[in-house]
């Protein structure tokens, strides 16, 4: 199973990897924690220091006072300090440098590189030849070059965690807990171990080193976004068609390559959250899972590869026809979505366009897969090609089997999710249902495009099931089915309900302006007042005396022709987006002590 010569002499020849990777790290981020750390020491003593909590320049000798005495006084203080000594504050700035870009860049370059270079005497015939001419049995070879690939990104971490470890001895112990250097640590090997097994699985199917690289990091990502580009463009043929559903983003988000991102996002920002401090336990079960599933299928597809094949760009010759045709089909979609877009979406101007520019390169790529140019013999397999994506193409145009017109019956229906602008509402009163579905009925039947106002509408059915659609209509033509959706009584209860969570409000604003006065009054509600503020205008919003307007409009301002005064609120959430509402009236309302204290 191992070799201790091979093992040697891959670290002989390639011992320069792990040694420009050990420097990388130590002045990428242990020299960086050690420079962060004194720089954290200087400030605290320019600055001050108090409580564990380092005062910025712009704090003042009063703000000093007011944060000592805010801890001394308050009756939960002791819990306080227990938790900023087990998170301190300074984490903040150490934090990121552990998760930063140079890490993440070696977490993507480094296994695929170290596979290229320790399997590279599979694509060159001399090599080859020598190599497997030894008395060494290929299983042997196989998990020595993969036990050698292992080590040489295992050591550079190795030795800069046992710098980071020592600095925690000194001055960085006080900011950064050691527990965040395991996880780092462990993150980091295990995003490698599934990156290098990846990558020396898919060298398995090459014959050639540039091949090895290219269709690695494709494969990374080709598969999600093939299937994101197809749904897309099924949307601009097929009537009603959501192609980023909820299911396709979940998908994308469970790709390794892509989680990696987020993980490492949210381990960077992780002293804001400690729910965001690692990674659930399943998902590192799985992802080792992975990786020795990917080291098998490598052996096997080593165990079965033809040593005389060399130089080629694909090792196996039945699967130079699935990447011929995925990759055909990949460029098909690309050109008929730039000539969509270029042709202002006339579809059988951007299908016969797109049909001419795959041709082209389908050649190009026959030509790169056979190394000849006389490769028009392969016609014949693109007219095959042609004639299957224009009957698909045909479908789909043509209802895609009925999926255009198809609504659930009444009686299937169990409730539905409405989505406008942003804003999804869920109806199950049965008069609402049958509103929003013959509405959907409506639609379909007149088939009118727009640009301004994009409607989902998901069905959740009495099995369970779901059947959602997605339209871009202009608001006029379906006004008075809308407004009736809208002034229902469950549209509006169900619209309150984001008011009635006080934790997500970030910031409450008030805006008044008296008649014949150009000038408005702003004030903003302190955050000990924000719940019985947003009691009173639940109260307002209930008795129709405001209105709650659009998810992302910060101002909405509706003109009160009777007292010549306007009013409305901006609720800012800590997502980012907005509630504004307005009033239609200032007679007995239930937040005029707000009002009169500022005016």
């Amino acid at each position: 199973m191992f070799s201790k010569a091979i093992f040697g002499a891959n670290w002989k020849r390639f011992w320069i990897v792990p040694a420009v990777t050990t420097i990388l790290l130590f002045l990428g981020i242990t020299f960086q924690l050690n420079m962060e750390v004194k720089s954290i020491e200087k400030r605290k003593q320019m600055n001050g220091y108090q409580n564990n909590v380092v005062i910025n320049d712009a704090a003042t000798t009063s703000q000093t006072n007011n944060i000592t005495n805010t801890i001394a006084n308050e009756e939960n203080s002791v819990s306080v300090l227990q938790e900023q000594s087990t998170q301190p504050e300074e984490a903040r700035y150490l934090l990121p440098i552990l998760y930063n870009f140079l890490n993440v860049a070696i977490i993507f370059v480094l296994p695929v590189l170290l596979s290229i270079l320790l399997f590279a005497y599979m694509n060159e015939e001399k090599s080859s030849s020598f190599i497997h001419g030894l008395p060494i049995a290929k299983k042997r070879l196989y998990s020595t070059n993969s036990i050698t690939g292992i080590s040489m990104y295992v050591v550079p971490y190795v030795i800069n965690m046992v710098l980071l470890l020592a600095l925690q001895f000194g001055t960085m112990g006080n900011y950064l807990a050691t527990v965040q250097l395991w996880k780092w640590f462990g993150i980091s090997l295990l995003y490698l171990s599934l990156f290098f097994s990846f990558a020396t699985m898919v060298g398995m199917f090459c014959a050639s080193k540039i091949s090895h690289g290219i269709l690695t990091y494709i494969l990374m990502y080709a598969p999600i976004g093939l299937v994101a580009l197809f749904t897309r463009i099924l949307e601009q043929i097929i009537y009603g068609f959501n192609a980023f559903s909820n299911q396709v983003e979940n998908l994308a988000l469970k790709i390794p390559f892509i989680q990696i991102l987020q993980n490492f996002d949210a381990m960077r920002y992780s002293y804001t959250n400690m729910q965001n401090q690692t990674i659930q336990t399943k998902t590192v079960l799985i992802y080792f899972v992975v990786t020795a599933i990917l080291f098998l299928i490598g052996y096997f597809l080593y165990h079965k590869r033809k040593l005389e094949i060399t130089k080629e760009f694909i090792a196996f010759p039945s699967i130079q026809a699935i990447l011929k045709y995925a990759a055909t089909f990949t460029i098909n979609l690309l050109a008929y979505a730039y000539f969509f877009m270029v042709f202002e979406e006339n579809k059988i101007t951007s299908i016969i366009a797109s049909i001419f520019l795959t041709c082209v390169a389908y050649f190009i790529i026959e030509m790169i897969l056979q190394k000849t140019y006389r490769v028009f013999s392969a016609s014949k397999g693109f007219l095959v090609y042609g004639i299957l994506v224009s009957v698909a193409y045909c479908i789909a145009i043509n209802g895609a089997f009925g999926f255009e017109t198809r609504i659930p019956s009444l009686e299937q229906i169990k409730e539905i999710a409405l989505t406008k602008d942003g804003e999804t509402i869920l109806f199950d009163e049965r008069q609402n249902i049958e509103t929003i579905r013959a509405l959907h009925e409506k639609i379909i039947e007149e088939r009118k495009q727009g640009y301004y106002n994009t409607f989902l509408i998901e069905y959740t059915l009495q099995n369970g099931k779901k059947c959602t659609r997605k339209y871009s209509l202009p608001y006029s033509a379906y006004e008075t089915q809308i407004k009736t959706i809208y002034s229902s009584e469950e549209y509006q209860e169900e619209r309150i309900k984001i008011l009635q969570n006080y934790s997500a409000i970030e910031e409450i604003e008030i805006r008044y302006r008296r008649q014949n006065s150009w000038n408005s009054l702003t004030r903003k509600i302190e955050d000990k007042y924000k719940e019985d503020f947003m009691n009173l205008l639940l109260q307002d919003i209930k008795e129709k005396k405001a209105i709650l307007q659009g998810r992302y409009s910060s101002v909405v301002v509706e003109t009160i022709k009777q007292e010549g005064e306007e009013i409305f609120v901006s609720i800012r959430f800590q997502d980012g987006t907005y509630r504004s509402i307005s009033y239609t009236t200032t007679e007995n309302i239930h937040i005029t002590p707000y009002i009169k204290e500022k005016t």
